[in-house]
């Protein structure tokens, strides 16, 4: 899904680059609350797999960073840190209205 609402910068190698950044998500409003994650040792080592435990899939990794405001995990994030994980269904409503 999000591969469709994400601006396609490039092909190389048939290889398709998209470019998470085409969505302000200073904007998004939280309305439908959010779950909050303490983050583990393996989860620090391997961010990717907070994502898939929340949303079934890697996909969302950087949109979990983005919003929790973490641009660099291994300076702005520790073991034990609490994190916010939007819900799935405003996530991917807003990144399609973002995208319009």
């Amino acid at each position: 899904m999000l591969y469709d609402v994400e601006e396609k910068i490039g092909i190389e190698d048939n290889i398709i680059f998209y470019d998470p950044t085409s969505v302000d998500f200073t904007k998004f409003k939280w309305d439908n609350g959010y779950q909050t994650h303490i983050v583990t040792k393996d989860e620090y080592e391997k961010f990717y797999k907070i994502s898939n435990l929340y949303y079934g899939s890697y996909r969302y990794e950087y949109y979990i960073l983005v919003l929790n405001k973490i641009s660099d995990v291994w300076d702005e994030l520790n073991v034990g840190d609490k994190i916010f994980i939007p819900d799935k269904d405003e996530l991917d409503q807003f990144i399609r209205d973002e995208t319009k």
